[in-house]
């Protein structure tokens, strides 16, 4: 009988995890839109990985940008899935606006209503 229950017990934990994991992205990302601070990053490079969201492949972004109130520059690398419509408009050598926590510089987003003309 308690072996019966492992599966079980192993599904509910993994569920749990991938929820908090979720619900964790949706909080980052509130934060970033309430509090971020908008800026513009250059990209310095651009490495397609092998990991998809939806129909979109990851790219590893590394970028470059300046905090518009205290100076100091900032080289990040960001995991984004930017879509074969956006792809064009975000390649290494342009530049992109950007919103990060200045509390944290290394936990940005892609300003994408602003990359979109929107």
């Amino acid at each position: 009988m308690p072996g019966d229950l492992l599966p079980l017990v192993l599904g509910v934990v993994f569920f749990g995890g991938f929820l908090v994991y979720i619900v964790s992205l949706f909080v980052r990302d509130a934060r970033i839109d309430g509090r971020g601070r908008p800026t513009t990053a250059l990209i310095v490079a651009a490495r397609p990985t092998a990991a998809r969201s939806g129909d979109s492949q990851v790219v590893e972004f590394t970028l470059r940008f300046t905090d518009p109130q205290t100076g100091v520059e900032h080289t990040v690398v960001h995991r984004d899935a930017p879509g074969e419509f956006r792809a064009p408009r975000v390649q290494p050598g342009m530049t992109v606006p950007v919103k990060f926590l200045p509390e944290k510089p290394t936990t940005l987003q892609f300003d994408w209503n602003a990359v979109d003309g929107g």
